[in-house]
């Protein structure tokens, strides 16, 4: 009886002993695979700093290889003061950098255009002392990088004005029009998001200079949102911190036409240009962060249901032969019991035949 109740103790125990061996194995897989997860993350978000820091030092570096040209035009006596051959000196500087360019100008003090290349004789005399960043500029003295505008040849653009100075008098400035998406395009078109990720460059006031869906710039970032206060949130943090990671939320169209929330990483990155600022946003879709870790998890899971399977099968065996065991047992306990019961009948004869 004691070695009986032993047996089941010790049945029982490996029996319990695989439901906590799984129950441990779960625990540890959950923790490891949130470890991957926090690491993919990390590692994501670095990555897309990286991108954005490039694309941020390459506008910078055009910028001030810009400025440096231009003073040296600005200092050419031709340039300051306006004459014919100035008109050939605007011209062989558009046609060496005319892939980006859309126009080199020449404005005077009040802010008249008085030269630009390439011609167009129906702007020569226009006023623009009206815009913003041509009345910083009359104030200051300084290169100014405009907002986006619309300037007087007709076409949203960014106008980056050097001041020109006839010895210590303002004189105007030499500027150069840069296509809104051109810069962008440039530096950020070639950037390879994850899955259905996106990129944006953005003005000091939320303009998107560039976007990777072209419908959208010339607009600002709220407006082109569906969800703006996610949007005005997102424009509170790239305004007070210069670089980072936030956890934003889109809508989605799905393949039946319905509107989904995803989640996404927005990294965002400023580029310092003077008297303003442009940032830099690379999003990407939780989804598509995580497709090789999903993929990793699931094929994980299989493994762990294949294992639960295997060792259910295996119990089951284990089972099912423990019981041929008990009858095997039992008919060979019955067999003993029926020959000691013959010989002892027999016995019984042989004691009453004598």
């Amino acid at each position: 009886m004691k070695y009986s109740l032993i047996t089941k103790i010790k049945s029982i125990h490996r029996y319990l002993f695989i439901p906590v061996l799984l129950t441990l194995f779960s625990i540890v897989f959950f923790l490891v695979y949130r470890n991957i997860k926090l690491t993919t993350i990390n590692e994501f978000n670095n990555e897309q700093l990286i991108l954005a820091r490039t694309a941020s030092m390459g506008i910078s570096s055009f910028f001030t290889d810009s400025e440096a040209d231009l003073k040296f035009l600005s200092s050419l006596e031709d340039v300051i003061l306006v004459t014919d051959r100035s008109k050939e000196i605007l011209q062989s500087y558009y046609n060496a950098h005319g892939a980006i360019l859309a126009a080199i100008t020449r404005i005077d003090s009040s802010g008249l255009i008085v030269s630009t290349y390439p011609e167009n004789p129906s702007i020569i005399g226009t006023d623009i002392s009206h815009q913003n960043h041509v009345k910083q500029l009359i104030k200051t003295h300084q290169p100014v990088i405009s907002d986006v505008f619309m300037s007087a040849q007709g076409y949203l653009s960014i106008a980056y004005h050097v001041p020109v100075f006839n010895q210590s008098t303002f004189a105007g400035s030499i500027a150069i029009l840069i296509p809104m998406h051109e810069l962008g395009n440039q530096y950020l078109g070639k950037i390879k998001t994850r899955g259905t990720g996106q990129t944006w460059l953005l003005s000091e006031n939320g303009t998107e200079i560039y976007c990777s869906v072209k419908e959208h710039t010339g607009r600002t970032f709220a407006a082109n949102n569906q969800h703006q206060e996610l949007a005005e949130q997102l424009m509170t943090t790239i305004t007070r911190d210069s670089s980072g990671v936030v956890k934003s939320y889109h809508s989605a169209d799905t393949t039946y036409g319905e509107a989904v929330i995803e989640e996404q990483y927005v990294t965002f990155y400023r580029t310092e240009l003077g008297n303003t600022y442009w940032t830099i946003l690379i999003s990407s879709r939780e989804a598509d962060i995580f497709n090789a870790l999903t993929r990793f998890r699931n094929h994980s899971f299989i493994a762990f249901f294949l294992l639960l399977l295997a060792l259910a099968f295996y119990f089951y065996s284990l089972a099912k032969v423990r019981n041929v065991l008990k009858v095997e047992k039992k008919r060979r306990q019955a067999e003993l019991t029926l020959q000691k019961t013959k010989r002892n009948s027999e016995s019984y004869l042989k004691i009453i035949q004598q």
